[in-house]
């Protein structure tokens, strides 16, 4: 019984040290018009040759207002169409955001996300719109595991996309076990307890 009980006590420290807290950005903090570089510690945002990211203020919009950003060219105004590119100073996990102001209809690809691991070029997945307007679409890239950058480009959408509340975990993808894993593994372990009893 001593040695479960160790084997739980560590169980649960392991579990403890690898979860990460969750960072969001959701650029309320800066004034409308500003260019998005590097305010945030650990992230830097860029474009496209020629063109910047930059703040817009339209609280109109259901993300988390009233800020988000476009893309738009330098020294002028948003546009929305150019591609926004996100790197982590270290690598992360857990990554979401919103697609603010998709207007095409039929639940098609409006843009596509490209995702790094380093040099290392994971893969790409499609950001699907179907007339959202002003209410956010979630796109989910937390299965990608590790990310060190991710572009966001080939925006077909008719008014361009804005993006907004860019979440992440610091670090690799955690390997904390899901809530159920860690009941099957503790019903497990206090099932191996009750055979020992009964045989001693």
């Amino acid at each position: 019984m001593r040695h479960l009980r160790l084997l739980l006590a560590a169980s649960t420290l392991g579990l403890a040290s690898t979860a990460g807290a969750q960072t969001v950005i959701n650029f309320d903090n800066l004034s409308d018009g500003t260019v998005v570089t590097n305010q945030y510690s650990g992230v830097v945002f860029s474009s496209s040759l020629g063109n910047v990211n930059y703040i817009t203020s339209q609280s109109g919009y259901n993300g988390s207002k009233p800020n988000f950003i476009c893309s738009g060219p330098i020294n002028s105004s948003i546009d929305c169409a150019a591609p926004t590119t996100v790197t982590f100073l270290s690598a992360v996990s857990g990554v979401s955001l919103k697609g603010m102001g998709i207007n095409d209809v039929g639940n098609v690809k409006v843009a596509q996300v490209n995702l790094f691991n380093g040099l290392s070029f994971l893969g790409s997945q499609n950001i699907l719109g179907n007339g959202e307007g002003i209410d956010p679409v979630f796109i989910d890239l937390s299965s990608w595991g590790t990310i060190t950058s991710f572009e966001l480009t080939n925006i077909t959408d008719g008014g361009g996309i804005g993006w907004d509340d860019i979440a992440y975990t610091a670090g690799p993808r955690s390997s904390v076990p899901e809530p159920s894993s860690v009941a099957l593994m503790i019903a497990g372990l206090a099932g191996i307890a009750a055979v020992r009893r009964r045989r001693a």
